[in-house]
């Protein structure tokens, strides 16, 4: 472009530290999704506060807060946060495993909590892993 008077006017294309957004912070907003999937989707899905005691319903909700957190920490500053990829698979990995080891009730029907709680924990180990493969990659 050319210059108005003597002030050269900017390029049009960005520069990479100037792009929209990071990669790390789309990961967050991925896992921001997921947390609150699992926040909501023991009342969705019917298996959602069955009993009092501990079990598969209440950690979901309890992890998925935990994500939240997390993915919200990712997104406002996902060069700083480092961590929230690993964080973010392990949590995914528990969430995989949690109906097995917490169990239900019996008043429910499992297969749809575990397949719930199986692809939910998938999907948030792959956003994890993804988000540190997106850190390492800007190192």
């Amino acid at each position: 472009m050319e210059p108005i008077g003597s002030i050269p006017l900017p390029a049009a294309v960005p520069t990479p530290e100037h792009a929209s957004a990071p990669l790390g912070a789309k990961f967050a907003v991925a896992a921001f999704g997921l947390g609150l999937w699992l926040i909501t989707s023991p009342f969705l899905l019917g298996f959602g506060v069955t009993s009092t005691r501990l079990g598969g319903w209440n950690n979901a909700m309890l992890v998925g807060a935990v994500v939240l957190v997390v993915a919200l920490g990712g997104m406002m500053a996902p060069a700083d946060t480092p961590w929230f990829g690993h964080v973010l698979a392990l949590l995914g990995a528990w969430v995989a495993v949690c109906p097995l080891v917490l169990g239900y009730h019996e008043k429910i029907d499992p297969a749809r909590a575990l397949l719930n709680h199986a692809v939910s924990g998938a999907a948030l180990l792959a956003v994890g892993v993804g988000a540190v493969l997106a850190m390492r990659r800007r190192r």
